[in-house]
């Protein structure tokens, strides 16, 4: 299993946190680090989910528990990581956008 993750900076004061590859029990550990770091040093947080290739229930308890610091999570359209989002409620919670690209 391979996963990246940067925190982008944006001249706003916000942040981005790109995450490429799967995140699972294994790999949750670096998404938490990363919401978290990028939590207490940006004034609001984009979490960049295009390039995830997989993400489990782990994940979603990650994102959950930041959920009050992210203006919004980006997926592919019609992806496998929208419908995770989508069936664990967690669109409710945080603004979803989904991206053709």
């Amino acid at each position: 299993m391979s996963l990246s993750i940067s925190t982008v900076p944006a001249g706003d004061g916000t942040a981005t946190v790109v995450v490429d590859g799967e995140v699972d029990l294994a790999t949750v550990g670096q998404l938490r680090a990363a919401l978290g770091s990028a939590a207490r040093t940006a004034s609001g947080t984009v979490l960049d989910l295009t390039a995830a290739s997989y993400f489990d229930s782990a994940a979603v308890k990650a994102v959950f528990e930041h959920a009050d610091v992210l203006r919004e999570i980006v997926v592919p359209a019609g992806g496998i990581v929208a419908r995770v989002l989508a069936i664990s409620g967690l669109d409710k919670h945080v603004a979803v956008r989904q991206t053709d690209g």
